[in-house]
């Protein structure tokens, strides 16, 4: 199961690998704004909103377990929330998900409008403990 932290960590690190330098990388996964801001070979500034898979914070009733889907529905709601306003206010904006199996779905049924809004989807999967990137929506800055 991918925690918050380790979607954040593989897109940082995914970006990098494709020219992209870090401009801000949220410390406390609990705070409110953009987890992750990168900056474009060109100088775009790309503002990531990252869930997790599951709940990683100890005491709540789903603490170590995945989500359900209509956990996940909502979660991908509140990121659309946030993705929505950084486009609004001029930002180049994505969203950065495990490449689950309902992750996927969700995303599938909402490609078109997704791509038409100009929202970047990061899809995370894990391979015997090693993360990477796929872009599922949209295009990266250049």
């Amino acid at each position: 199961m991918l925690t918050e932290s380790e979607v954040i960590d593989a897109v940082e690190e995914g970006l990098k690998a494709r020219g992209f330098t870090s401009h801000y990388r949220v410390k406390d996964i609990g705070s409110h704004g953009p987890d992750l801001i990168m900056k474009s070979p060109s100088g775009v500034r790309l503002t990531i909103e990252a869930k997790g898979q599951g709940s990683s914070q100890p005491g709540t009733p789903r603490y170590g377990k995945e989500f359900l889907k209509s956990q996940k529905e909502s979660s991908l709601g509140r990121a659309l929330v946030q993705t929505t306003k950084l486009l609004s206010d001029g930002a180049a904006a994505g969203i950065a998900l495990p490449g689950d199996a309902t992750n996927r779905e969700l995303i599938r049924e909402r490609s078109r409008s997704l791509a038409r809004l100009g929202i970047v989807v990061i899809f995370v999967s894990t391979d015997k403990g090693n993360h990477s990137i796929e872009l599922a929506v949209g295009a990266l800055p250049k």
